[in-house]
């Protein structure tokens, strides 16, 4: 098909919202949609070219893939190769060791399903995944294994029939993903088969070129400007906390639709789309995707902080340099060259060897379990990732997506104390589950049993609706059923409150916080709450606990100023009597910084979730206010185990 200049100045948008949102820039919260303009783009081309091949009654499926091949993998195994090499070198052996599974699964076009699958509360951010970024790439991958079939099946009963099947296929993803992204929002955003009606969205317009289906002159201009608008939008007013994709991605994808069929007919808008920026920035769109995230990564996880302007500045040159020299050394060879009929056996023996490559290199990272010799001792200290694995506890937590009756049972999830006659129900979300650690060293000197009912993402609120959290209401009031069933009398209420309802910090409303403890009171019970811990602007305090343990210099307490949650820590403070509530804050922070480094131990395996060592620390420091709140015998400081399991 001819060449479009304004699609390459779609590319450019698309990519510099996705890099500029990667990169921080203050107003693209929403950038990440830009993935959405790339889908469209993509289905409207691959159709077009399918559809040309069909009428030809030439679809030849080993030189379409052929051709996919050429375009997509040279770059690709390039940035994989490059990522094990940086990885190598700094990557902690928990990152590294999920860096080697997550290769496996790009080279395979399954990125999308492994990050899904592997989404994990205690796992850390996926922003320290260099090949997350590939998810789209999967995406796209497996609706070109699918829709070439689909293509060359429907058009041997008719075009009519293909036309139907795709309306037929964009209809059913579309509701799918409208209908699911209330009770999944990550099954929704990950998975071909909700996502597909994207691309489809550019097949639909294919279609229309083909049957002649355009608008005049005087209403493309007006589409055009429509489409820009709508495709634009989005990039500044959604934001991280936007339910994403579902009706939220609709306008991204309508405006590059419009753009698209309104065939570059906008005078203006067409200058722009066609400025020689536009168009060397969408030329190398696609190493510029690949490239931009796994720097910004690596790059954020040597300085360990926020990004401030001048990375930014920095970052985005290096990208454009390295996104070049891959688009004309990488790219072009290998797409644009032609040869005889045993090129394509080349092409792709060559790309199952470097395939088998980056195998066999996962397959040895992971499980070699990150190649703990690249570092010092202190890396077993710092490796804390998996820790809440060893508690004997971690089948009791109830994962995202999930119902209490799914797996949680209140027989296995009790610790019990020999001879205690009371039992002390610890409910809440993954921030209760952190502090089972701690609990663990005060329970006999207690004398109390500790059952553990904690739920990803649901903070111990009844008749509360927790956003993007479905299951949370229900698991939640199944506690009422519990504490009845059970005779429980006493209750330790922990939860990421900064982060239950999806809002800034300045901006929270906790009086649901203090109706559950009212709840609760008025049946008797005794309940403590334990405050909200600092969020810390740190995705990687692992890496920063062994750099400041491997420095003379460095000392052995380090604070840093939280990110969040000091608003919701001193408003649970306000709204509940001071006997009831422990404040981790005012144990950890002073003058506006908090304790991230303690007696040379890291104090979070995450930005939030506490480490073994800072479990206990809390834990041991409300023992006494905890019995009192909750009525059960002085413990004896004597008999306390400080130094943990």
């Amino acid at each position: 098909m001819k060449h479009r200049q304004d699609i390459d100045g779609l590319r450019a948008l698309a990519v510099l919202a996705v890099v500029l949102f990667h990169f921080g820039v203050t107003g693209m919260s929403g950038g990440y949609a830009g993935v959405d303009i790339f889908f469209v783009i993509s289905g409207f081309l691959i159709t077009s070219i399918l559809m040309k091949d069909a009428e030809q009654q030439s679809i030849s499926f080993l030189g379409f893939y052929e051709k996919r091949i050429r375009r997509l993998f040279p770059a690709l195994f390039a940035t994989i190769l490059a990522s094990f090499l940086a990885a190598y070198f700094i990557f902690m052996p928990d990152e590294f060791r999920e860096f080697g599974r997550s290769a496996i699964a790009a080279i395979a076009y399954l990125s999308n399903v492994f990050f899904w699958l592997s989404s994990d509360y205690f796992q850390g951010s996926s922003e320290l995944s260099p090949l997350l970024h590939t998810w789209s790439l999967a995406v796209e991958e497996q609706f070109y294994l699918i829709f070439p079939v689909v293509v060359w099946a429907s058009y041997k009963a008719g075009k009519r029939v293909f036309y139907w099947s795709v309306a037929a296929l964009f209809a059913s993803s579309f509701v799918a993903s409208i209908w699911y992204i209330d009770t999944s929002a990550s099954t929704v955003f990950y998975l071909s088969p909700f996502r597909f009606w994207e691309l489809l969205a550019g097949s639909i317009v294919a279609i229309a070129f083909k049957e002649n289906i355009v608008p005049n002159a005087k209403a493309a201009s007006w589409l055009s400007v429509l489409g820009l608008v709508l495709l634009i939008s989005p990039i500044f007013i959604l934001n991280k906390e936007s339910l994403f994709p579902g009706w939220a991605a609709v306008p991204s994808c309508l405006g590059t639709a419009l753009l698209i069929w309104a065939n570059d007919q906008n005078q203006w808008i067409g200058r722009f789309l066609k400025l020689r920026f536009m168009q060397f920035t969408g030329k190398i769109s696609y190493s510029m995707y690949l490239w931009h995230w796994p720097i910004v990564v690596f790059y954020g996880y040597w300085i360990i902080r926020e990004l401030v302007w001048w990375d930014t500045l920095l970052l985005l040159l290096v990208t454009y340099g390295i996104s070049h020299l891959s688009c004309k050394y990488l790219e072009g060879p290998f797409r644009l060259k032609r040869g005889n009929t045993l090129k394509p056996l080349k092409v792709y023996s060559t790309s199952i060897a470097f395939s088998a490559v980056i195998f066999v290199l996962g397959v040895m990272v992971w499980k070699g379990d990150g190649f703990k010799s690249r570092f010092p001792e202190f890396v077993e200290q710092a490796n804390l990732k998996d820790s809440h694995k060893k508690s004997g506890f971690a089948d009791c937590f109830i994962k995202e997506d999930q119902f209490y009756y799914d797996s949680w049972r209140y027989d296995t999830c009790v610790m019990k104390t020999p001879g205690a006659t009371d039992t002390i129900l610890l409910w809440g979300d993954s921030h209760a589950f952190h502090l089972i650690g701690g609990l663990k060293t005060i329970q006999q000197v207690l004398n109390v049993n500790i059952a553990l009912y904690a739920s990803a993402g649901c903070s111990p609120l009844f008749d509360t609706d927790i956003p993007r959290n479905p299951q949370c209401r229900v698991n939640n009031e199944f506690v009422k059923e519990l504490i009845d069933k059970h005779d429980i009398s006493r209750l330790i209420l922990a939860g990421n409150w900064a982060w239950a309802f999806k809002v800034e910090d300045p901006d929270i409303d906790l009086s649901s916080v203090q109706s559950t403890f009212n709840t609760l009171t008025e049946w008797n019970k005794k309940v403590f709450i334990v405050n909200q811990v600092p969020i810390y602007p740190v995705q990687n305090p692992a890496f920063l606990g062994m750099r400041l343990a491997t420095s003379s210099k460095a000392p052995a307490d380090y604070l840093l100023a939280p990110e969040y949650g000091v608003e919701a820590s001193e408003q649970i403070k306000a709204l509940l009597p001071d006997k009831n509530v422990f404040s981790p804050q005012d144990l950890l922070c002073k003058k506006g910084k908090c304790l991230i480094y303690r007696d040379n131990e890291i104090m979070v395996r995450d930005r939030a979730h506490l480490s073994n060592a800072a479990s206990v620390y809390i834990v041991q420091s409300m023992a006494a206010k905890l019995e009192e709140a909750l009525g059960l015998p002085e413990p004896s400081d004597t008999r306390l185990n400080v130094e943990g399991e």
